[in-house]
């Protein structure tokens, strides 16, 4: 019977209506009903991940000599 199936936009697969979803303790209450969040106090701060030690002179000097408008 299996082999008869085909799925298709006429005829979904059950799977396809199915969403993963992460759950932790707290995320709903004792009735099922999810709880409200705080999204303001679960603000990360935005971590430096490099510095560029480049100056605009420098980057444009380079981009001239690389391109044969500038000679030293």
């Amino acid at each position: 019977m299996a082999d008869n199936i085909r799925w298709g936009l006429d005829n979904p697969h059950p799977f396809s209506k199915m969403k993963t979803e992460l759950i932790w303790e707290g995320k709903y209450d004792e009735y099922g009903n999810r709880r409200a969040v705080n999204v303001a106090g679960n603000a990360m701060p935005l971590h430096k991940i490099g510095i560029i030690t480049i100056s605009l002179v420098y980057w444009t000097m380079g981009i001239l000599k690389l391109s044969g408008q500038l000679h030293f």
